[in-house]
C-alpha cells in the first residue's frame, strides 16, 4: 500500500471530489502557471532561458516516450499532451510564438 505525503493526499482527494467544478479547474490552471514560474527560475540558474528552448521542451514532453510515461503517473488522461498545450498556450499568450 502506497502512503502519500499529506499534502499530496489532500490534492488527490480534492481532485476526486471537486475535479469537474470550474473552481477546481481554475485552481489547477493557477497551480500550473505558478509551477511554470518556479520551473523557469530553476532553468535560468543553469542555462539561457528563452522561448525557443521552452517550445523544444514542450515538444519533448509531448513526443518522448520517457516523459509520456512520467506524466502518465500524474494523471489518467494524456497529461503530457496537456502540459505541451499549456506551455504553447502560455507562449502564445505572452507573444512568444
Amino acid at each position: 500500500m502506497l502512503i502519500l505525503p499529506l499534502q499530496e493526499q489532500y490534492k488527490n482527494d480534492a481532485k476526486v471530489v471537486y475535479g469537474e467544478t470550474e473552481k477546481h479547474k481554475e485552481y489547477e490552471k493557477d497551480y500550473l502557471m505558478n509551477l511554470h514560474l518556479i520551473w523557469k527560475s530553476y532553468l535560468k540558474q543553469t542555462m539561457t532561458y528563452d522561448t525557443e528552448i521552452l517550445k523544444c521542451i514542450a515538444i519533448k514532453y509531448k513526443l518522448d516516450k520517457r516523459w509520456k510515461n512520467y506524466f502518465a503517473q500524474l494523471s489518467d488522461e494524456d497529461f503530457s499532451d496537456f502540459v505541451y498545450q499549456a506551455i504553447m498556450y502560455y507562449c502564445n499568450a505572452i507573444g512568444c510564438l
